[in-house]
């Protein structure tokens, strides 16, 4: 769309972006959402590092408002921020199945979902380790954590940990904030909710780090909004 225009966006169209869980991070990724979109830019965001809705902030209980209000955001973001009208402004949000708020995000696309937390226009994907499928094949429970519980607990981002080597030790940590569903039930979930609206993307992480060739270089944490 921007070729040959002398007042053009870009011409690289899709940028991935990772949210922070700090109130500056979040404010960075929604104004950094907006001057992508402007120049023409389709943006995918991994929410997986927020805390979860229901978490502590400074140690108070609870007052977490979790990564739904953020995918919010960033649809109101890429609606304000358009290409001069050109065409709406477009924009995925990811999240990792072992996130607590991954069912809230899957549950923004069910056609009777309600408007205060329906995300209409921005899309949806869950990034789904090896392990959510080994869970399910064996037809257990399973657990979902808190990110901010998860860092506590490893050091590390849910984003960056390897969930397969520190499940356990979350799941038995009662310290560490958990929601429960059966696996093939979440599966089940999943499967309606793409025959109803065409989502979640699902992004295989494991098969993609073990696939791709520049593994050397870091890890593929997420997908794009295409």
């Amino acid at each position: 769309m921007n070729a040959g225009r002398s007042r053009r966006g870009e011409l690289v169209s899709c940028f991935l972006l990772s949210t922070g869980d700090s109130l500056n991070g979040i404010n960075y990724t929604e104004s950094t959402t907006k001057q992508l979109s402007k120049l023409g830019g389709g943006i995918a965001t991994d929410l997986t590092n927020i805390r979860s809705r229901g978490s502590s902030i400074k140690g108070i209980e609870g007052v977490a408002k979790g990564a739904l209000p953020v995918a919010k955001a960033i649809q109101n973001a890429v609606g304000y921020a358009d290409q001069l009208g050109q065409r709406p402004g477009a924009a995925a949000v990811y999240i990792n199945v072992f996130h607590m708020d991954s069912l809230e995000i899957l549950d923004s696309k069910k056609v009777n979902a309600d408007e205060d937390v329906r995300l209409s226009t921005v899309s949806i994907g869950l990034i789904a380790p090896t392990l959510f499928f080994e869970i399910a094949e064996r037809n257990e429970t399973l657990h979902m954590f808190d990110p901010l519980d998860v860092k506590r607990v490893t050091g590390q981002e849910l984003g960056d940990v390897n969930i397969a080597d520190v499940y356990d030790e979350l799941v038995s940590d009662s310290s560490v904030r958990k929601k429960s569903i059966n696996a093939r039930e979440y599966l089940e979930m999943i499967a309606k909710t793409q025959k109803e609206s065409g989502y979640p993307y699902v992004m295989f992480k494991d098969n993609a780090n073990k696939q791709h060739p520049l593994k050397n270089i870091g890890e593929v944490k997420m997908s794009n909004l295409c």
